[in-house]
């Protein structure tokens, strides 16, 4: 039996570990988020920590730094807890971090007890301790592309459900915008809507140094109004493109990337909605692309139908 610190933005990713590990008998610890963790890490300290990567306040890598950087709580094991579809980025942003075990979104309950008891020094006696998942270094059978693909529609077309159906269109922006990055697998979001008769502005996943809170200076940079000008969704790596649109000194952003899409609606460019940095410092792709043109479509159609209720 140990202390373990869940900690997840999502109220059902929790209650779903909690069930499954209460059966063991385990001191189970509950955080919304990074910062609530690690609060609850320096007065209790867990033995076990399995944590979220994208959430707010204080996401899944800062956290685990905020811990090593503590004497006593440094050794503490820590497990990422992930969605399906962003499991490579996941492994990378683990390597990163020195975190040595990822476990994907669903996991079965037989692998997460398994798994708990290595993490926590017990003997994995599971008929299934050979599924285990190995650690980061260790190349090892990865969900197929099928099966990730899936997972992430799944996702985008809960949050268009969601999205569709609120009624304010600033709530409308946040809620796209948090659930947007989930879907990217991103470090940050922005949504900007420029309409004159309803302007509005939206972000999620942004640290504490980044300046990338005024819809301003995102609208105002050479790489954004590239993107409005050309009406057309586009990806960057320039460094120094990168900085101006987020206010970070080049050397932060050197190696990310940035994909956005213009947000139109009934054939007028109302905005613009932008992601930068994909997790693990691994380039957006072409599929991205492709996701964040059909999320600025589902922005446009909602943001639209929200304004006229509103009205």
């Amino acid at each position: 039996m140990g202390r373990i610190l869940i900690v997840d933005d999502r109220p059902l990713n929790r209650e779903y570990l909690v069930a499954v590990l209460r059966s063991e008998g385990h001191v189970l610890l509950e955080a919304a988020d990074g910062r609530e963790a690690l609060d609850i890490a320096e007065h209790v300290k867990p033995q076990l920590v399995i944590t979220d990567i994208m959430m707010p306040e204080m996401d899944g890598p800062e956290l685990v730094r905020r811990l090593r950087a503590n004497p006593d709580l440094q050794d503490i094991p820590v497990v990422f807890y992930t969605a399906t579809y962003l499991e490579s980025e996941a492994r990378a942003l683990a390597a990163n971090c020195g975190v040595e075990y990822v476990l994907l979104k669903p996991s079965p309950a037989r692998l997460i007890l398994a798994l708990v008891r290595k993490c926590l020094g017990a003997s994995a006696t599971s008929d299934h301790s050979e599924e285990l998942p190995g650690p980061i270094d260790i190349t090892q059978e990865k969900p197929t592309a099928e099966r990730q693909i899936v997972s992430q529609l799944a996702e985008l077309l809960e949050l268009s459900d969601r999205v569709s159906r609120e009624t304010a269109p600033q709530v409308l922006l946040q809620k796209l915008c948090r659930g947007a990055r989930y879907v990217l697998g991103a470090s940050f979001v922005a949504a900007v809507i420029l309409d004159e008769r309803s302007p509005a502005f939206s972000s999620s996943g942004l640290g504490p140094g980044s300046r990338w809170g005024e819809a301003g200076l995102l609208v105002e940079s050479a790489l954004c109004r590239r993107l409005l000008a050309s009406k057309r969704p586009l990806r960057s790596s320039n460094a120094s493109e990168l900085a101006e649109a987020l206010g970070l000194p080049t050397e932060a952003v050197e190696g990310q990337t940035l994909v956005g899409a213009p947000v139109a609606s009934s054939g007028h460019l109302i905005g613009l909605l932008c992601f930068a940095g994909k997790l693990g410092g691994i380039a957006f792709s072409e599929h991205d692309e492709r996701l964040v043109e059909t999320l600025a479509t589902q922005l446009a159609v909602s943001y639209e139908t929200a304004t006229l209720r509103d009205n």
